[in-house]
Formats: structure tokens, C-alpha cells, sequence
């Protein structure tokens, strides 16, 4: 079976880094970690990259555009006094209010927590660097996302680096990993 490229998953990628700190280019890192999965849903994926960090942010009616927004990771912290924080945490609060998809990687989430209301603090446990595993909560994610075999989904193991933690959700938020600690993911 041929799938017809001419849809796009359009993309819209928040740099929150001055440079690229993780040795390779975050929107090529995106497009290697994120173009598998476009194609088994038969769209080309165009991740579209705006820095948060140097601006401008785009306009709610530019995010408007796309199908879904990523924030990644930052060396800085979402509790940063920054100009840049602020401004990205109210473009996140705007697209929650718009309804637009968005999913935040480390940093990303942390500031997407942040910018909702919950608390993002510096890890009182110091430093977490470690392969951790965690099993997803299947009602949390969209179906077919993770392995599965009936109900249950195959452990995921993932790398993760963590000096701040998320230890409070906003509400309506619902942590998704189950058998965590948020301490531990960030």
C-alpha cells in the first residue's frame, strides 16, 4: 500500500536554548525522533523552528497554523526571571486557552507546569542523572502511541538529566507515568 505525502503534520519547534547544547541541532534531533511516526500516520512531517530565547515568539495566530507546538529542553530554569520565560509562559497560556497541542521535553514541561500554576523547584535531591523506567498510563496518551500487549504497555526506559522537578501540577493536570516520582522524572 502507497501512503500519499501530500498532507504535512506541521510542527512549530519554542528554541529554548542560545546554542545548540546537545552537540547536534535540536530541530534535526526533532526531525530524526519525529518523522517515523509522520509517516505511519502517511504525513510529511515540517517542524518550523522559532527561538524563544532571542525572539520573537510567534503570534498565537502564527501558532494557529500548525498542528501541534514542541517546547524542549533549556539550560535555564522555568523559574528564571528572564524576559524570554515570561514571554514564552504567556504564549503558553494563550495556546492553552486556544486549545492548541502542545508537549513539552524536560525544561518544557517544567515550564508548561509553570506557566499554568503549578511549582517548579531545584531538585532538593540534587542532580538526577540515570536511565530510568517507568510504565505509561495508557488512558493518558493516544491509543497506539506506546507498545502494548492487551491493556498493559511495555516499560519504557529513557535518559533522563534533571536539576529542577515539577512538584506541583496545575489543575486540571494529571502526571502521566505511573510508579515515578516526580522528583525523579522532573
Amino acid at each position: 500500500m502507497t501512503i500519499s505525502m501530500t498532507e504535512r503534520l506541521r510542527v512549530a519547534l519554542l528554541r529554548t536554548e542560545y546554542a545548540d547544547v546537545y552537540g547536534k541541532d535540536i530541530v534535526s534531533m526533532f526531525n530524526e525522533w519525529l518523522s517515523d511516526a509522520s509517516l505511519e500516520i502517511g504525513k510529511q512531517l515540517e517542524i518550523v523552528e522559532f527561538n524563544a530565547v532571542r525572539g520573537p515568539l510567534p503570534s498565537l495566530e502564527e501558532i494557529l497554523g500548525f498542528d501541534g507546538v514542541v517546547i524542549p529542553g533549556s539550560l535555564s530554569s522555568a523559574y528564571d526571571g528572564d524576559e524570554w520565560i515570561s514571554n514564552l509562559s504567556e504564549l503558553i497560556r494563550r495556546m492553552v486557552r486556544s486549545r492548541v497541542r502542545m508537549v513539552g521535553v524536560c525544561f518544557g514541561h517544567q515550564i508548561i507546569a509553570r506557566a499554568l500554576g503549578g511549582s517548579v523547584v531545584a531538585n532538593p535531591k540534587g542532580l538526577h542523572l540515570r536511565l530510568s523506567s517507568f510504565e505509561p498510563n495508557l488512558g493518558a496518551y493516544p491509543s497506539g502511541l506506546f507498545n502494548t500487549s492487551g491493556e498493559e504497555a511495555e516499560a519504557v526506559k529513557l535518559h533522563f538529566s534533571h536539576n529542577d522537578v515539577v512538584v506541583s501540577l496545575p489543575s486540571p493536570a494529571e502526571g502521566l507515568p505511573e510508579g515515578v516520582s516526580v522528583a525523579s522524572l522532573g
